[in-house]
């Protein structure tokens, strides 16, 4: 991460590597929705990506990554709620 947010470009693909599948399985886990859970931690890469000058390097990488995660869910959540495509649930992170 510290090397990527330094501008190192040849970072960013072990990067993604190594963030994809936790912040996958995270949103997953948040929204029980295969396909919207794809969606959504494809979005918050995309704004952790598009913020990576503004990484804190005293800070773990993953915990800034699934900050991203969480917003993006609880979004999505939201999001779903408003047009009634299910019943609106707590916002709180899964276990």
């Amino acid at each position: 991460m510290t090397a990527a947010a330094d501008g190192d470009r040849t970072a960013l693909d072990p990067l993604f590597a190594a963030l994809w599948p936790p912040v996958a399985g995270y949103a997953r886990r948040f929204l029980a929705d295969a396909a919207l859970a794809e969606d959504v931690a494809q979005d918050a890469l995309v704004k952790l990506f598009a913020r990576l000058d503004q990484y804190d390097r005293e800070r773990d990488a993953l915990t800034w990554a699934l900050t991203f995660a969480t917003w993006e869910c609880r979004t999505a959540r939201r999001r779903l709620a408003r047009r009634a495509e299910t019943p609106e649930s707590s916002d709180e992170a899964p276990a």
